[in-house]
């Protein structure tokens, strides 16, 4: 009985394929739905996930593209710093030293630490935050 049915069956759709053919074609020239494109945008990384594109029966060009999700990410520019800094040396057990340094980070907190003629560190570090221009301000903190 199966081996009577299944050439009746696979007839039966081959004949409906080939009767909607022609508007499958039409449509596919009218309609389109694109999944995971990656478009060529060089640098940058671009994803969309779904792209409708519309076009018109004629076929003279498309009506207009709907991206329904997209996201892109690209090399980010990094600024670079290079902090200055200068300090009076030597600075006597107890004493004050003037400190001036540019070149950081804007509001960004830096710490200093004094150290001695070998690079051992002398007390504790000190936090400073830096101005809007990327000095340390010639405030004591």
């Amino acid at each position: 009985m199966v081996d009577d049915i299944v050439p009746v069956v696979t007839g039966a759709v081959t004949d409906i394929i080939d009767d909607i053919s022609p508007l499958v074609t039409l449509l596919n020239g009218v309609v389109s739905l694109r999944g995971n494109v990656q478009p060529d945008n060089g640098p940058v990384y671009s994803q969309e996930a779904f792209v409708l594109t519309v076009g018109d029966l004629l076929g003279a060009g498309g009506v207009g593209t709907i991206v329904l999700a997209h996201a892109q990410v690209g090399p980010n520019s990094v600024a670079e710093y290079e902090p200055e800094l200068d300090a009076s040396s030597p600075v006597v057990a107890g004493g004050e030293t003037l400190v001036n340094s540019s070149g950081w980070p804007p509001n960004t907190d830096v710490d200093l630490q004094l150290t001695d003629e070998n690079g051992d560190p002398v007390g504790d570090p000190i936090t400073v935050t830096t101005d809007g221009e990327g000095n340390i301000p010639r405030t004591r903190p």
